[in-house]
């Protein structure tokens, strides 16, 4: 019996050796989350009304939750290496998706303004908005300096435009709600 449990050692240790987390996956499950909670809150957001302080408070802690997702991901990207070019071009994709995701909602958000202006009691909430407009361009930024940090020279100077057009898409939401 002893010897069948020293027999194993090797085999497992040999097993774990094969066994590696790509950096690359760790990246892509993080920016599904992202992904996953843009689908929900853009969803939430679509079914608010005028007066609908229920879902305006759904919306308000899905948004919290987003930026919570885009906080985590920051971490598993700068606790991640370099990437090659092959794990770059595997997180590309999905980054693209989220890129466009990010625009979609935010155009969606511009066009729910008079719903999200009633949404807290009838009160004019545009300064909330606005607020978490500018909480989330933040993440966002971080999460895209991260990322650009740690993708393939190639990867890496494309990255700054896609991030630059998110950007403009912020700063045209935070633009609407600060007027």
């Amino acid at each position: 019996m002893r010897f069948f449990a020293l027999a194993t050692v090797p085999l497992l240790a040999s097993a774990a050796a094969v066994y590696k987390r790509d950096a690359a996956d760790d990246i892509n499950t993080a920016v599904g989350y992202i992904s996953s909670n843009l689908t929900k809150v853009d969803g939430t957001l679509a079914t608010l009304g005028y007066n609908d302080t229920i879902t305006g408070l759904a919306l308000l802690f899905q948004t919290s939750d987003l930026q919570n997702a885009v906080k985590n991901a920051q971490t598993v990207i700068e606790a991640a290496p370099q990437l090659t070019d092959a794990q770059s071009g595997s997180v590309a994709i999905p980054l693209t998706k989220v890129a466009t995701q990010t625009e979609s909602f935010l155009t969606d958000l511009q066009n729910k303004k008079p719903q999200l202006q009633t949404a807290f009691l009838g009160g004019n909430s545009d300064f909330l908005v606005e607020y978490n407009l500018q909480q989330s361009q933040s993440a966002v930024d971080a999460f895209g300096t991260a990322i650009t940090a740690k993708l393939s020279a190639t990867y890496a100077a494309v990255a700054p435009q896609i991030i630059a057009q998110i950007d403009a898409a912020f700063k045209t939401a935070i633009a609407t709600f600060s007027s």
